[in-house]
């Protein structure tokens, strides 16, 4: 394996989350081709030594996730689910964040129902979501949007990713 080979996978494996192609480029001195090819040669790589992990894209950035067969299997025999650490109120209060973004900590308890402080601030100190201002209406609320890690965590390039709502969920979010 080459030199560039290697200190790409150590980056990735240091810097434990996504980086965007214009870091990439910057810390490998490569251009964008180059930088596409050395992903390609190492996920090769990573396969011929029948690595559990491959580069992938998420968002706008590239990291190193898991390979589907050594996540199912982690779910079949070792029982461990990454997203066990979601509870159902954690997981309803994401969607609706996900899909009416930005949006207030009273939008999200007036969709939900229920007061979602709590709730609001796991996900806050779990970095999926982010505070992006604040809303021009009396009171200045916080708006709350999802964020990079989100997209990570939930393994998407970009909210446009996100399943497609039917027609009646469609009107609970109008």
């Amino acid at each position: 394996m080459s030199t560039q080979l290697q200190v790409l996978e150590a980056i990735l494996f240091l810097e434990n989350k996504p980086l965007s192609s214009e870091s990439l480029i910057t810390k490998l001195k490569v251009d964008e081709p180059t930088l596409r090819t050395l992903i390609s040669k190492l996920n090769v790589a990573l396969e011929a030594r029948k690595s559990s992990l491959r580069i992938e894209q998420v968002e706008e950035g590239y990291c190193f996730t898991i390979t589907k067969p050594i996540v199912l299997l982690l779910r079949e025999k070792y029982e461990y689910t990454r997203n066990n650490r979601f509870s159902k109120a954690m997981l309803e209060t994401l969607a609706i964040i996900a899909y009416t973004q930005p949006v207030t900590r009273a939008e999200i308890e007036n969709y939900r129902g229920i007061q979602c402080s709590y709730i609001v601030g796991l996900l806050l100190k779990e970095r999926l979501i982010e505070v992006v201002g604040k809303k021009n209406i009396p009171g200045n609320p916080l708006l709350y949007r999802t964020s990079e890690k989100f997209l990570h965590t939930f393994k998407l390039k970009s909210l446009k990713e996100l399943p497609q709502l039917d027609a009646h969920t469609d009107k609970f979010f109008s």
